[in-house]
């Protein structure tokens, strides 16, 4: 049997170095098999070992057959089992969602985006089961990255929905070995006192890695990112054409 092929993003850190008197700068991408459960079990270890560090835990992985769920987490005492989903921002026409260029995202959008595939995903479990069941949700390509609002309205919209997932993560690769762990349910404390109000949310951007440059200005070295004229508009900056990060 043929591995299933499946479309995978870029991402990973930049790194800034200076040679000879010069900055260079690198994009360190990440690394992953076009196989599909080669892809998902790279971000299931990583994931576990990012949860193990966190918590404290020794949780072992194991994945599971095709046709069941993806894997199964345990440590004495407890088993689980969890469900992995990529987030993306469908492309346009039905097109690649792994495209060059800047990505200019409306939070509440995005947010509900990410809540309508959690809501596709649990329709396929049923809502009790022989154990606990959770949902890692990951981003592979530099596009799809949530901010903290975002966070915060995913966290809010799940409260209101009724699901099979005992717990549901959000999971973000820094680089290969290591990433950041967000828990999108139960969190009540994030959301505490928070109000969604879209006029108040205004818009974010990713900078694409690949248009990165060094800049040194007073001996500080930084990064600029060149940003499209279609960009700049939807971010009211005018007609600059460059962002220092």
């Amino acid at each position: 049997m043929t591995p299933h092929k499946k479309p995978i993003g870029e991402n990973g850190p930049l790194r800034v170095s200076q040679e000879a008197g010069r900055t260079k700068i690198d994009w360190q991408r990440i690394q992953y098999s076009p196989e599909k459960s080669k892809q998902e079990r790279s971000i299931a270890d990583s994931f576990i070992t990012a949860l193990n560090a966190e918590q404290n835990q020794d949780w072992k992985l194991t994945q599971l057959e095709e046709n069941d769920f993806d894997f199964q987490i345990e440590q004495p005492r407890e088993k689980r089992y969890l469900e992995l989903q990529e987030i993306i921002i469908p492309g346009k026409k039905h097109g690649s969602p792994y495209v060059t260029g800047e990505q200019v995202i409306q939070p509440s959008k995005f947010a509900k985006t990410i809540i309508a595939a959690i809501v596709s995903k649990s329709v396929r479990y049923p809502t009790t089961g022989t154990q606990p069941l959770d949902l890692l949700n990951y981003v592979t390509h530099w596009r799809f990255r949530p901010n903290d609002t975002v966070i915060k309205l995913v966290v809010h919209g799940l409260t209101s929905i009724t699901h099979p997932f005992s717990r549901i993560y959000f999971y973000e690769r820094i680089d290969a070995p290591t990433g950041l762990i967000k828990v999108l349910y139960p969190n009540p404390e994030l959301i505490r006192g928070f109000a969604p109000n879209p006029q108040q949310e205004g818009r974010y951007l990713n900078f694409d890695p690949a248009s990165a440059s060094p800049t040194n200005k007073e001996g500080n070295v930084g990064v600029t990112f060149r940003l499209s004229s279609d960009a700049m508009k939807k971010l009211g900056l005018g007609k600059n054409t460059g962002s220092e990060g």
